[in-house]
């Protein structure tokens, strides 16, 4: 079996790389990001230390030359020689290890050692983040709140308009390249079933030959469209159903059901609840109204009220 999946956006596309390229490009980029940043802020935990130290440097040692070679000038130059290598010497005996295992080291005279405070992750590496994992959570199909597992600052009004700017997303791919995957498996699966006797059909494999089209043709129901709050959903389908500006089918469709399925599993259910001499939940209780297009309507409860 061959399945050639196109989605052409106009008359001038071709077949070409997929529009997850972007995804992988931006994927790339932020791994490159979050290992550098992670890679850095490590090396300066661990070498952020500055030791300010108050020995000589050349100009010093030049000043003493200048000295001369008086009585006075040797005697300070032998004191300062003296001095620093006390100093160098005591130096020597200690030492600063920084690591797995730390310790504490005395350091020579005059010495000071500081610990600076590490500068990685910037303030820049959450706007340049936040901005990479949006084109990749797009390019996906998925929101950035899902993700990235984050929900800060997410309102019902941004989860809703997040989730109907999406939503025409998912659907075009899934009519255009998930269903005709899925489609074409099917088709060779029943044509298989009908033609070794497997699955029964009146007439036949000939007759099943001459309506294959009608036979095979499905509609794939994808999962339930995301939303924000269950039950204003429900009541805003309702209150469509009631004005006329929608139907079953486009509410089960919704919710990722078929129409024509919840209908029968509905009477299915109704039936076995009142043959069982059990309150339907499909009927409408007396005193709640009246009666529901969609609701299929308790036949003893309706007797007992005429008699009354």
């Amino acid at each position: 079996m061959v399945a050639h999946v196109f989605d052409p956006v106009d008359g001038n596309d071709v077949r070409g790389i997929s529009r997850l390229v972007a995804a992988f490009r931006e994927y790339l980029q932020w791994e490159t990001l979050v290992d550098v940043t992670i890679q850095t802020g490590i090396l300066q935990t661990v070498f952020a230390q500055v030791l300010t130290s108050e020995k000589p440097s050349a100009e010093a040692f030049e000043a003493l030359e200048a000295l001369g070679e008086s009585q006075d000038g040797k005697e300070l130059r032998a004191q300062f020689r003296d001095y620093f290598l006390a100093v160098m010497d005591k130096a020597a005996e200690s030492e600063i290890s920084v690591g797995s295992d730390p310790k504490i080291s005395h350091l020579a005279p005059g010495e000071k050692l500081d610990l600076m405070s590490t500068g990685i992750p910037g303030p820049q590496f959450l706007p340049v983040s936040n901005e990479l994992q949006r084109g990749m959570a797009r390019a996906i199909g998925i929101s950035v709140a899902s993700y990235t597992m984050n929900y800060e600052g997410a309102t019902y009004s941004s989860t809703r308009m997040e989730g109907a700017s999406l939503h025409p997303v998912v659907t075009r791919r899934r009519d255009r390249i998930a269903s005709p995957i899925c489609q074409i498996g099917f088709e060779h699966l029943v044509d298989e079933l009908i033609g070794t006797g497997r699955l029964p059909f009146k007439g036949g494999y000939e007759a099943f030959s001459a309506n294959r089209d009608r036979v095979l043709w499905a509609m794939w129901q994808g999962p339930a469209k995301a939303t924000a709050d269950d039950q204003k959903s429900a009541k805003a389908a309702s209150e469509r159903l009631l004005n006329g500006t929608s139907t079953l089918h486009m509410e089960c469709a919704e919710i990722g059901a078929d129409a024509e399925e919840v209908f029968e599993r509905r009477l299915y259910w109704h039936k076995r609840y009142v043959e069982a001499g059990m309150p339907s939940p499909f009927a409408r209780s007396q005193g709640s109204g009246d009666a529901k297009d969609d609701v299929i309507q308790d036949e003893k409860a309706s007797k007992k009220k005429e008699d009354a």
